[in-house]
This record gives C-alpha cells, structure tokens and sequence, in this order.
C-alpha cells in the first residue's frame, strides 16, 4: 500500500501537513504522484472507495463493475465475496447489487 490519507478540521493545517510531508518523503526516496493528489476537499477517493466526513461509499465506477459481475458470474464464493465487500463500506449500496 502507498497511499497516504491526512485528516483534519482546519483546511490550513492539512496544507501544512502537505508540505510537510512532501520533503521526508523525498528524502526518504518516496515520491509522490501529483497527478493522485487530492484535497484538501470535503471528499476524497482511495482505494476506489469516496471518503466523506461519516460516510464510505464505493465509487460509482467500481461498483457497476461489481454489478456486471455479480450478474456474470455463477460461482457463489465471488457472489459473496462482492456483497461482503460492499456491505464493509456501506450497506446501502450492497443493496443495489441484487
């Protein structure tokens, strides 16, 4: 994993930590992708999931991909492991599977 998610209330203090951050990375030969960077926003994404202040969701793209392949498949283990996928993130949208 090599994604870094920084959190707070203060909009200044999340810009502060960005530039913070962004020199130990550096000097520690880990460069980060500016063209993934996000924020500082009320809403973020990583790991195909929308993080919003309380709430998970899938994102809209990956879960039609779990729809299509929900329909697809025949094997009960990959139907499970899509629904219990989605209903960790937000229970809600496991609904929209079937």
């Amino acid at each position: 994993m090599d994604d870094i998610i920084v959190s707070a209330d203060d909009k200044k203090e999340l810009q502060q930590l960005l530039g913070e951050i962004v020199p130990i990375s550096e000097k520690s030969r880990f460069f980060l992708n500016k063209k993934k960077q996000e924020g500082p926003s009320k809403e973020i994404t990583a790991f195909n999931i929308k993080l919003t202040n309380s709430v998970l969701s899938v994102t809209s793209e990956r879960l039609e991909e779990f729809k299509k392949a929900y329909k697809e498949t025949e094997s009960l283990h990959v139907l499970q492991g899509i629904v219990g996928y989605v209903e960790t993130v937000n229970k809600e949208q496991a609904s929209e599977l079937i």
